[in-house]
């Protein structure tokens, strides 16, 4: 939905305008600082909708191209402090920078350290130093720093508590 200024338009997709929403199955929406909203959806990737101008950029997965998002199948999405992107997926993490508009998967590798050991099932919580999730392995943790990932089969409040992140939400 839109407001224009005197009415809500209904923003919805149209198989026949390329320019539209790329599916109905929206899982999630972040607003960046520039006023930009990115939606994830269910089937068809991330898309980047433009209030002022009415159109839509997409970003979709493409099997031949280890540049693009693993699926378009995602589920929910984080935003750091750089507006960058850390979407959940059925299929590993992807990480969308905002500046360079340039996409990073991170597939499950069971069993291999340092490497996201299952697909994310849990919204993504951030700090200033890492991306917390609950993934189908158990809870994990990438280091943005050292860029590697940190496995544990604690609960996450448990973990989190530890690392000293406080989230009112997580009693």
């Amino acid at each position: 939905m839109r407001y224009t200024g005197h009415e809500f338009d209904v923003i919805k997709p149209n198989p026949m305008d390329l320019n539209s929403l790329s599916s109905s199955r929206v899982k999630d929406v972040k607003q960046d600082k520039n006023g930009l909203f990115w939606i994830s959806t269910g089937d068809g990737g991330l898309n980047a909708y433009n209030p002022n101008t009415g159109k839509f950029k997409h970003y979709r997965h493409d099997a031949k191209d280890a540049s693009t998002l693993s699926t378009d199948n995602l589920l929910f999405m984080g935003k750091d402090e750089k507006d960058n992107l850390w979407i959940g997926s059925r299929y590993g993490l992807n990480f969308f920078d905002h500046a360079t508009e340039k996409i990073i998967r991170f597939m499950p590798e069971p069993g291999v350290s340092g490497k996201l050991q299952g697909s994310p099932l849990s919204p993504i919580i951030l700090d200033s130093k890492n991306v917390y999730l609950s993934s189908s392995a158990g809870f994990e943790y990438f280091d943005r720093l050292k860029q590697e990932w940190h496995f544990s089969r604690s609960s996450m409040l448990k973990v989190i508590q530890s690392r000293s992140l406080k989230m009112a939400f997580l009693r």
